[in-house]
């Protein structure tokens, strides 16, 4: 398979590693429940119309007294369970791949500059990024998610809960990736782009990490963090969720 010689790690990765197969087959399976919630699901938890609490508490496979068959049965407010992990999974998958994606933005924009600047730059946002470490992700994103809160209107609040929710996770799990880059940047490259002055733009949006394959695994040698995925900003995302009341929650998996 062509694959197996690729340089993209990513490529090589997915033509020998089972592991990497499998996880690619699952996150293709979740995306594409996400999107197709509409037609699979058979009921809108966010239509309160739809609910039917004669149907309440009925058991997974009988049809309610509406004549609707819950296939893994109701919960106490007639909602087809689901149905609601249907619609659950979108929100879950929407917060976290937007939030991996903007952390990302932020660590590998921070990590360049950090890098290829140096000095006081580089010792700011390090320490910044030191400072950040010492606290767990989940209580730096309850943290930024209740000052946020709290900063908006009363009436903007549950408008705006998925922004705030997706920003306050996304600003949690930054360092990791700034840090890793960062660390990627501090060699013979940086030193040869200072060397021939080249524009800090130039510098900072070619090669973020090694090009090489040999490279990349030199830099990533001895580099305990692991960069947490999408999986994790679920979990986040369910918890701050449950600082809501109730009956704004919107469905999510956690619920």
């Amino acid at each position: 398979m062509p694959w197996r010689q690729s340089d993209s790690l990513l490529l090589r990765s997915l033509a020998t590693s089972r592991l990497t197969q499998l996880a690619l087959l699952v996150l293709t399976a979740c995306v594409l429940l996400a999107v197709l919630a509409p037609w699979l699901a058979s009921q809108n938890p966010f239509d309160p119309a739809a609910l039917d609490l004669l149907d309440a508490f009925t058991r997974p496979g009988e049809a309610g007294i509406s004549g609707r068959t819950y296939w893994l049965g109701a919960d106490d407010q007639g909602e087809d369970v689901l149905s609601t992990i249907l619609y659950g999974l979108r929100m879950s998958v929407l917060v976290g791949g937007v939030s991996v994606l903007l952390s990302m933005l932020i660590g590998v924009g921070l990590g360049v500059l950090a890098g290829y600047r140096g000095g006081w730059v580089d010792a700011l946002i390090m320490r910044l990024a030191d400072v950040q470490l010492t606290f767990p992700v989940l209580l730096v994103a309850l943290l930024i998610f209740g000052i946020a809160r709290g900063a908006l209107p009363a009436g903007y609040r549950d408008d705006m809960a998925i922004y705030v929710i997706i920003a306050a996770i996304a600003l949690s799990d930054w360092v990791q990736y700034a840090r890793t880059v960062r660390g990627r940047r501090h060699g013979r490259e940086t030193e040869g782009l200072r060397g021939c002055r080249a524009p800090a733009g130039a510098a900072l949006s070619r090669h973020p990490v090694p090009a090489h394959p040999a490279q990349r695994a030199g830099a990533g040698a001895g580099h305990r963090h692991h960069q947490p995925g999408a999986g994790h900003r679920c979990r986040i995302h369910a918890f701050l969720s449950g600082r809501r009341p109730a009956a704004h929650a919107a469905p999510r998996w956690g619920r």
